[in-house]
């Protein structure tokens, strides 16, 4: 579970924990981004966004591909891994 520290951005609203958790996690990685243009109409236009086609091929189903068990939790999917803590 998050540590208290991280209050108000510890869990969701399904009460899932938030990782990384805290405000200095949720400003500085929150996913959104915008983007906008002046029209021909001087009016300014939000951009559609759709995250299509932004990966190389290799790093979709390959490098950042999800474990083939998703019944496993993080430690016993990383388990001898040499990032893992311990």
């Amino acid at each position: 579970n998050p540590s208290n520290d991280c209050f108000p951005y510890r869990v969701n609203s399904e009460q899932m924990p938030i990782a990384p958790c805290g405000a200095i996690a949720n400003s500085m990685f929150n996913d959104s981004i915008t983007l906008h243009y002046f029209n021909s109409s001087g009016q300014y236009e939000e951009v559609p966004l759709n995250g299509k086609g932004i990966a190389w091929w290799t790093d979709y189903n390959i490098k950042f591909q999800n474990p083939v068990d998703g019944n496993l939790n993080l430690f016993q999917i990383f388990n001898g891994d040499v990032k893992k803590n311990g």
